[in-house]
Order: structure tokens, then sequence, then C-alpha cells
């Protein structure tokens, strides 16, 4: 069984991708927020790295309607710019990196179409050696049913994540999807060890897909 990979995310400065390098902590960033110091800190790091989109921030919850809200959608220009800090990663980390997949927090008809569309710059970060995750969004489809359909979209191996944070999965929805899927590695978005609910959730992980490889990130600043 190996050890939990657990990522110090929000690490999106150079001096802090440098200090947390330094600590032999695994390195968790945003695509999003990273300038072309943090970027050339980041290549430089020698263990496991973690890059989030910065879809998280294009949401939001409305009280009307009971659901995620896109309150700041992100254009294809700049996901096209994410997209090409992900390769670039790729070029120099490979299978050290870990990337989430273009996606919209709570929608999975969304995020399928955004699959879609990027197809082709996740076949390049692919097939460099970087794992690209995918959220296991809420919907109409079961998280087995969007996964297959997710990655059948996408064209390349995909690991699922749960979403710990907003549109979070349900523990009976984790449960399900482990049992019936058994995936080679899962993630927990937005969970570190920290977390109170964290000792649970693993256990549960463990319980129900014991092969399994877990990682996970949340803010450690």
């Amino acid at each position: 069984m190996k050890e939990i990979i657990a990522y110090a995310s929000g690490v999106n400065e150079a001096r802090e991708v440098a200090g947390f390098a330094l600590a032999g902590v695994p390195i968790g960033a945003s695509a999003s927020n990273l300038r072309e110091d943090a970027i050339q800190a980041i290549l430089r790091a020698a263990g496991p790295v973690f890059l989030d989109s910065g879809a998280f921030s294009e949401v939001k919850f409305s009280p009307q309607f009971q659901r995620m809200e896109i309150v700041n959608r992100i254009a294809p220009r700049e996901w096209r710019r994410r997209l090409d800090i992900y390769l670039r990663a790729a070029r120099g980390l490979g299978d050290r990196l870990s990337v989430v997949a273009p996606d919209c927090v709570g929608d999975q008809a969304e995020t399928l179409k955004r699959l879609a569309l990027y197809r082709p710059e996740l076949q390049q970060i692919a097939g460099l050696g970087a794992r690209v995750l995918i959220p296991l969004q809420v919907g109409a489809l079961s998280h087995e049913e969007f996964y297959a359909e997710a990655t059948a979209v996408a064209g390349v191996p995909l690991v699922p994540a749960f979403t710990m944070k907003k549109a979070v999965t349900s523990e009976d929805d984790a449960a399900r999807f482990l049992l019936n899927v058994r995936p080679e590695r899962i993630h927990l978005l937005g969970m570190g060890r920290q977390n109170s609910r964290a000792p649970r959730v693993v256990a549960m992980i463990r319980r129900c897909s014991p092969l399994t490889e877990i990682s996970m990130d949340s803010n450690r600043l």
C-alpha cells in the first residue's frame, strides 16, 4: 500500500515553491495565478507536482436556484493559456506531474463540452506522461457514468477526483464509485490530512478499493 501524496496547494509564488520544495513537500499550484518565475521554480522541483486549472473560482453557489452558477466564465483563450502552462510543466516533469482537466464545477454537461474542446491539448499533456485528473461532477449521470463518458470524450486515461469543497461528493456516491470502478488512483480535491473528515474518507477508500492509490491537496500557506 503506497503512502498518500498530500500536495500543498495554492503555492503560486516562486519563493513559496522553492520553500516547499526544500522542505520536501509536494507542490500544488493553480495555472491561473502562475508568473514566469514561479513556473521556472516548479520546473526545478524534484518531487511530485499538482497543477489545478483555477476553475474553482469561476462559480458561486446560488441560494435562489440551489446550484452552482458561473459568475466569472473562463474564456477559451484563457483556457488555452492555462493548458499551455500544463504542457510546459509536462515537458519538464513527465510522470511527476498531475493536472486537473478543464471542467466546470457542479456541471457535468459543460465539463464534457470542455473536455471535447480541449481534447488535443489533453492528449499532448498525457502523451508526455502527466496524469490528467477529472473531478467527478454531480448531476444527472452517476459518477460511474460520468467518468466513463468523460474518459471517452477526452480520449486519454483520466484519474478520478472526488470534489471535497464546492459541489461536494457524498460519501455514499464515493463508496459506490469505488466499489464499481476500483480505480488505480483517486484524488481528493480540496481535502488535506488535517481535515477532520480525512481519516474517515481515507478509511472508506481503503475499505472499498484497497489497491487504489490516494492523493489529496489543500492550502497549507
